[in-house]
């Protein structure tokens, strides 16, 4: 079981690390979005706020791959985690 957690802590840490750091160094492309999809990540963008999550990324990955602080790289990818969940539709009353 500690190999087990090792391999999870390490796979965790270094997925968030580089796709932590493909917000700052756009070597993954990413085909335009539409709808409300886009004009949620265009006013990340635009008002640069996709850079502070991506900071928080890389750095909670970092933490992670070190093995130090690992509470508290957990801490800080835990908002982000939460957030790439889809969230449960909402139906219009009829």
């Amino acid at each position: 079981m500690k190999y087990v957690i090792i391999i999870v802590r390490i796979l965790l840490g270094l997925m968030f690390a580089v796709f932590g750091s493909n917000g700052f160094l756009h070597f993954i492309a990413m085909p335009p979005m539409q709808g409300q999809a886009g004009a949620f990540i265009g006013a990340l963008i635009s008002s640069g706020y996709i850079y502070a999550i991506a900071a928080i990324q890389v750095l909670g990955g970092l933490l992670l791959l070190i093995g130090r602080f690992v509470p508290l790289g957990l801490t800080l990818l835990g908002p982000v985690i939460v957030n790439v969940f889809p969230k449960r539709p909402t139906y219009p009353d009829y």
